[in-house]
């Protein structure tokens, strides 16, 4: 199976191609911040490399006041936080598309797994939320968390990816 993941920011990159440098079968790729940038690096890995799976992987903010700093946030699914397409889509969708974009369930439960390795680690399953902007006050939070209460995540790139 290849694999691809694609970060967004240098730093991510380096930080993975410490682990994954020399594999055939995992593909590293820097898209570029925001959710256009994620979508063209998604296009161009599907079709250079031909992966059977993608990953986003990434800084993101905690939209859960239970995680923690290193917590990590398996999306289930992911949306849009910042579209809307009028009262004929739920907030959040793009009219034509899915309201949310889910994860394969058997891929998410097998990351779950990690947490009984005897690891540090703290990693759950949930949505998480994409949009064009950083997160950085507590209003702009909650404004994401009164269309999306049940977010874990906030980030720029994970729904463009799961859409493309």
């Amino acid at each position: 199976m290849k694999i691809g993941i694609i970060v967004a920011m240098d730093k991510e990159y380096a930080q993975l191609e410490k682990v994954f440098s020399g594999r055939k079968d995992i593909v590293l790729q820097k898209c570029g911040i925001g959710k256009v940038n994620s979508a063209i690096g998604t296009v161009e890995m599907i079709r250079e490399h031909r992966p059977d799976l993608i990953i986003s992987s990434g800084c993101a903010g905690g939209a859960d006041k239970n995680l923690n700093v290193m917590d990590v946030v398996v999306a289930r699914e992911c949306a849009y936080h910042d579209a809307y397409c009028g009262d004929n889509c739920e907030y959040g969708q793009i009219l034509g598309m899915p309201a949310r974009f889910k994860a394969p369930e058997e891929l998410v439960e097998k990351a779950l797994t990690l947490n009984t390795d005897g690891s540090q680690m703290n990693i759950i399953g949930g949505l998480t939320v994409s949009g064009e902007w950083f997160v950085d006050s507590k209003d702009k939070m909650r404004s994401i968390l009164e269309h999306f209460p049940d977010a874990e995540a906030v980030d720029m790139e994970s729904c463009s990816i799961a859409q493309t």
